[in-house]
């Protein structure tokens, strides 16, 4: 179609009487028709710079974007190296943690044939997420910060029971133990993303981010699940279960402003015990912390200058 009305232009196209401009009436037809032509381009300009814009935009994250996703890809990476270090007893492929320092404490768990196949799972998930969020960043991806996978569970036991715990506490003791260390971060986990969210600019990265927590929370219920099957069950520490994991969340809600639920709720119902198999509000929706907070239960108070789980803090900015 543009080649038709651009041929209007050549000179040896147009009537004689226009050439010599003895029409007005003619040559104000023409000037019609290049007004057209430019308000037409003008338009199919707009359109392919704004085509432009949006395509670089789903390419390269804004700012602001990157901040988010980085502490998202933080997220993984802990608990990536956690689930892989439980399941194998070997940490984050070196291709997956860009060039960032070796963890601590990295220990294969001491597992029955179901707690190894929930430890595999989730790596395996969580694996694939860093995966995701690299591959979205490209070269802006943060790498691996440095991780305490080992101490940082003994300090955050005795922190949550007020006191120096016989034996330390440790996730690759077995199954249950396991499964607790497992609920310190997957409902941090899902609570941050979900905060995240809010402040994602492009909707192709929020959509990512939001199939990733739909996992995580996926993670969240099973975990709470596999806790509540056994929560009468006595501890080490001459307490159910069930108290141990209340311990444990009343940690969370402490230093991360937010809920203290654990996995049982005596005086939530008339008809007596309720499980609580999904952290969600009164209303039935997820619940939501911002970065500070989430780092807050990572670093088990420390902040952002970094303790707990990330002795040196995270990797790149925080988001705003």
């Amino acid at each position: 179609m543009s080649s038709h009305v651009l041929r209007g232009f050549r000179g040896s196209d147009l009537p004689a009487q226009t050439r010599a401009c003895v029409s007005c009436q003619a040559t104000r037809r023409h000037k019609h028709r290049v007004l057209h032509v430019m308000l037409l381009f003008a338009a199919l300009k707009a359109i392919t710079v704004s085509a432009g814009r949006s395509l670089e935009q789903s390419q390269t994250p804004q700012n602001s974007d990157v901040d988010s996703l980085n502490f998202a890809l933080n997220l993984e990476y802990i608990q990536a190296e956690f689930y892989s270090c439980a399941a194998t007893g070997r940490p984050i492929p070196d291709d997956l943690r860009g060039g960032g320092p070796p963890s601590t404490g990295c220990k294969r768990a001491n597992l029955t044939q179901a707690g190894q196949a929930f430890a595999s799972e989730l790596a395996e998930d969580e694996l694939n997420h860093i995966k995701d969020l690299q591959m979205i960043l490209g070269a802006l991806a943060a790498p691996i910060p440095q991780l305490n996978i080992g101490t940082a569970f003994a300090e955050a036991g005795n922190l949550a029971f007020n006191a120096t715990l016989d034996p330390s506490f440790s996730p690759y003791i077995d199954d249950i133990f396991l499964y607790q260390g497992a609920f310190l971060f997957e409902d941090v986990g899902v609570t941050a993303l979900q905060g995240l969210l809010l402040g994602i600019k492009s909707e192709s990265y929020r959509h990512m981010l939001d199939r990733i927590m739909a996992v995580e929370a996926y993670h969240g219920g099973v975990v709470r699940t596999l806790l509540y099957q056994t929560h009468d069950t006595m501890t080490p520490y001459n307490i159910p279960l069930d108290d141990a994991v209340q311990k444990l969340a009343l940690l969370r809600g402490k230093i991360g402003a937010g809920n203290g639920h654990g996995i049982v709720n005596d005086t939530a119902s008339s008809m007596g015990e309720r499980a609580i198999l999904v952290a969600a509000d009164s209303q039935g929706l997820a619940y939501q912390r911002n970065p500070l907070q989430a780092i807050a239960i990572l670093t088990l108070g420390a902040g952002s200058n970094g303790g707990g789980f990330f002795p040196n803090g995270l990797s790149g900015s925080i988001p705003s």
